[in-house]
């Protein structure tokens, strides 16, 4: 397996929030003030076509498989999950509370890990299989993991 580069920055004096994500010439970086995500090839640094997920894409992870990366949208209070072969969002996840980071487990039941910067939680979800959502209380206005 590659290494897999992650570089995340805010200047919210600009509104400007930037995510980037990286893994195997294929970067993703989130735009939240235009609700979209843009796949770029990095084999030949070649900018693809802007996925559009909604409101304010925020935060990024992608599975270990790399098949598909998932967005957090706060506005809307969704998980997106997008295709990576087709570059298409599959089934969003509502979660509510103002989703910001994320993460996900390698394990092989394979869970996301979200900041729910809105109700001062970590919610724990399962993404394979149905299963409970789970939530953790954290520390006031949680934002990065």
């Amino acid at each position: 397996m590659k290494n897999i580069p992650f570089f995340s920055c805010m200047l919210t004096a600009l509104s400007l929030v930037a995510s980037l994500f990286s893994y195997d010439g294929f970067a993703y970086v989130t735009n939240s003030s235009v609700g979209t995500v843009n796949p770029i090839n990095l084999n030949n640094n070649t900018p693809l076509a802007p996925i559009v997920t909604g409101e304010s894409p925020y935060g990024i992870a992608i599975t270990k498989d790399a098949k598909t990366v998932y967005v957090t949208d706060p506005e809307l209070g969704l998980v997106i999950p997008i295709r990576v072969a087709t570059n298409t969002i599959r089934n969003t996840i509502s979660i509510g509370g103002s989703p910001l980071a994320i993460a996900l487990s390698t394990s092989r039941k394979v869970k996301a890990y979200v900041v729910l910067s809105g109700e001062n939680k970590v919610a724990i979800l399962p993404l394979k299989r149905k299963g409970p959502r789970v939530s953790l209380p954290v520390g006031e206005s949680p934002s990065l993991m």
